[in-house]
């Protein structure tokens, strides 16, 4: 039901928290039937065994530990519009946080709503204190945000998760497209911030113009001073790139954040290797 997104998430929310529960519940009925199943039968020690653990999962979930390690207070100190969809929100935590890489995301829970979403950390500062992401108007969440956020408010991080971290220095190409260009910013500001370069690295930003394309004039900054080779491709000028073209005349590996249809289309005519951020917004 989460990855088709066919319910609204409104609704959606309700059965996502009540999971633990109803999986509680068909775990305790199972169990009911035991003495007709057999506990040391395949059937009836899977359901002791697995459904157990299962059941113990439900219960650390349902007491909110889950990620609660992680979880940093906060509140919001700026807000930024990029563009008129693209809003840019930093956060101020209370107590830094630990082991973050370039390019990874966190969960934010803002004023309170009991809505963690994952977002991209743009830029983390020095001392892990302060947080900068980039939101997009594109569903129920990202809309409310943009129309109700406000200075001041509470945030819980939970975080930093995810792979799509800062590669190794080899020859690659970097793609990024619409709000999927955030975890690039991200690698850049860590390698000017380092006095690194990354010579044979191209950078792709696609974009649909140039006022819809976050951070375009900062990039090219960056770029330049990472020695990085920067793109900017926008569709109002060029068309809608060529990704099968790109993707047979790749052959170095491919770093891409963007939208699900690039990503598979990327894939199918690349010989070379995809590397991509797997999460997504609903």
């Amino acid at each position: 039901m989460s990855l088709l997104a066919v319910v609204h998430y409104e609704r959606f929310k309700v059965v996502h928290r009540l999971a633990p529960v109803i999986y509680l519940m068909g775990w305790v009925h199972g169990l009911c039937l035991l003495p007709r199943i057999g506990v040391l039968t395949p059937v009836g020690l899977t359901l002791l065994v697995g459904g157990g653990l299962g059941a113990m999962g439900a219960i650390y979930s349902l007491f909110g530990r889950v990620g609660q390690n992680a979880r940093r207070q906060g509140t919001v100190s700026t807000l930024t519009p990029l563009d008129e969809r693209t809003l840019e929100i930093r956060v101020t935590l209370t107590s830094p946080l630990s082991g973050y890489r370039p390019g990874q995301f966190a969960f934010f829970d803002f004023a309170g709503r009991g809505e963690p979403h994952p977002y991209t950390l743009v830029n983390v500062s020095a001392d892990c204190r302060t947080l900068t992401l980039a939101v997009r108007a594109l569903g129920d969440h990202t809309h409310w945000l943009h129309q109700h956020l406000r200075v001041g408010d509470a945030v819980i991080v939970t975080g930093p998760y995810g792979a799509f971290a800062l590669p190794d220095p080899a020859p690659a190409l970097w793609v990024g497209a619409g709000i999927g260009i955030t975890p690039f910013v991200a690698w850049l500001e860590a390698l000017v911030r380092r006095g690194e370069t990354r010579p044979g690295t191209t950078l792709l930003q696609c974009a649909p113009t140039a006022e819809a394309a976050p951070y375009h004039s900062r990039l090219a900054e960056l770029c330049r001073r990472a020695g990085v080779d920067y793109r900017l491709h926008l569709e109002s000028e060029r068309g809608r790139l060529d990704l099968a073209a790109l993707g047979e005349r790749q052959h170095t590996p491919v770093w891409f954040c963007g939208p699900e249809p690039m990503a598979h289309t990327l894939d199918a005519h690349l010989t070379a290797p995809l590397h991509r951020e797997l999460f997504r917004f609903r």
